[in-house]
């Protein structure tokens, strides 16, 4: 198995965008991966969120990695259109 790498790019936006590695990671190792743009690769994954972003509640929330797979490691680089966390499903409010 190879080693997933944050590029210092990525990982300098964990914090704005709401992710954290071990979420890149299980994206990554448990998600199909399609193709990205400029010869790069992405997966998506939904993981369960039920926390206020920017004062919106929300149920979800999507990862989505945007990586190379290179021949010795996996190198996450950010994705710069990527909002910080997409959720369709606000979560029901009781």
């Amino acid at each position: 198995m190879k080693p997933i790498r944050l590029s210092a790019h990525a990982a300098s936006y964990q914090a704005k965008r709401g992710f954290t590695v071990a979420e890149v990671e299980e994206a990554i190792r448990t998600s199909p991966w399609g193709p990205a743009e400029l010869g790069r690769l992405d997966c998506r994954k939904d993981l369960p969120f039920n926390q206020d972003w920017n004062g919106r509640r929300y149920a979800t929330k999507q990862v989505r990695p945007v990586f190379v797979d290179e021949p010795k490691e996996i190198c996450h680089r950010a994705d710069q259109n990527q909002p910080p966390i997409r959720a369709s499903k606000p979560a029901t409010l009781r």
